[in-house]
């Protein structure tokens, strides 16, 4: 996928992505972020186009200071544009803070917006470049000291062992992680194609491709990794607090599909088609003809996809060795 359509692709989802939490989890999230010292430093792995940076700004009262980490430059800068745009039609006014001559992920430069509401609330975010697949993107994690570390549909992409030791390291006793859309295991497509073998076979070579991230030794989650991330987690010595799933459910219904489902759904089929393209074990002509039939499908509003994700929550033990979530309403 180009990189302007990968673009556009994370920003279609957004609204998906948001109905699609775990409600009990997200729940419990909101919960643990309530109480705690203030400002709320908070970093979030993967940002793309800065969707959970601006979920955690209208979930997390208080101010806060968020590090916003991607690997991709093009997407940071789109992550920066939208919180900017979203939170000025909230109510915040935007101020400059210092700027840096980069987004070097060991600069100690105040890059990046400060955000400030009606109430005086404000938000210091900061747009770092970083490669979490390196041993310098996972040094920034442990240097970090946050009270919160989010992740949204980016662990499946990580090598879970060292990520989630780092992720442990980052976070201050009592801290929480909170990991949303972790792919685990199972794309559905309906009504069912014409040739169910074809696509049957087409899908579990998909879903291998993921497992082959960590064939030459690696600890990737592959299809399972919503699973596999859980017990990372218990491994790197933090607690699971919550833990559920955030399927993805696009269903036209009466009234066809709702704004953006069809752009993913599109992006899906091509998705799947470009990583099997090619394959010794799939017919090229095939293939082709199976992505013309779903589009078609998705253009006539006819196609239902369900993806399963899975969220967590997890606590890194406090002082006393424990932590635990305040009930609602306490």
């Amino acid at each position: 996928m180009q990189p302007q359509a990968f673009i556009e692709y994370l920003e279609a989802k957004y609204n998906l992505d948001s109905r699609s939490l775990s409600g009990e989890v997200n729940r419990l999230f909101r919960d643990v972020t309530r109480a705690g010292e203030r400002p709320l430093r908070v970093c979030d792995l993967g940002t793309g186009t800065g969707a959970m940076v601006r979920r955690v700004l209208q979930m997390v009262p208080g101010p806060l200071e968020i590090d916003a980490v991607d690997l991709e430059e093009r997407n940071l800068r789109e992550a920066e544009a939208l919180t900017r745009k979203a939170l000025a039609a909230g109510g915040f006014r935007v101020t400059e803070a210092g700027r840096g001559s980069g987004r070097d992920p060991g600069s100690s430069e105040e890059n990046g917006p400060v955000m400030q509401d009606h109430a005086g609330r404000a938000a210091r975010i900061r747009f770092r470049t970083a490669d979490l697949g390196s041993s310098a993107g996972r040094a920034m994690l442990v240097r970090g000291g946050f009270q919160v570390i989010t992740a949204h549909a980016i662990m499946d992409l990580l090598a879970l062992g060292p990520a989630m030791q780092a992720i442990a390291s980052g976070l201050r006793p009592g801290g929480a992680f909170y990991a949303t859309l972790t792919y685990n295991g199972a794309t559905t497509l309906l009504p069912g194609y014409r040739d169910r073998g074809f696509e049957e076979a087409l899908l579990e070579l998909y879903e291998a491709s993921m497992d082959a991230r960590g064939a030459s030794g690696g600890s990737y989650g592959g299809r399972r990794a919503g699973t596999r991330l859980y017990d990372a987690t218990v491994s790197a010595g933090l607690s699971v607090a919550g833990f559920g799933a955030s399927d993805w459910e696009i269903v036209p219904g009466r009234w066809g599909y709702s704004a953006d489902e069809a752009v993913v759904a599109g992006a899906l089929v091509d998705m799947i088609y470009a990583e099997l393209v090619g394959s010794r074990k799939l017919s090229n002509q095939d293939l082709e003809r199976w992505r013309e039939e779903r589009r078609a499908q998705i253009e006539a509003q006819r196609l239902t996809v369900v993806v399963h994700h899975t969220d967590l929550l997890a606590l890194k033990p406090d002082d006393a060795g424990s932590r635990t979530v305040t009930p609602r309403g306490a």
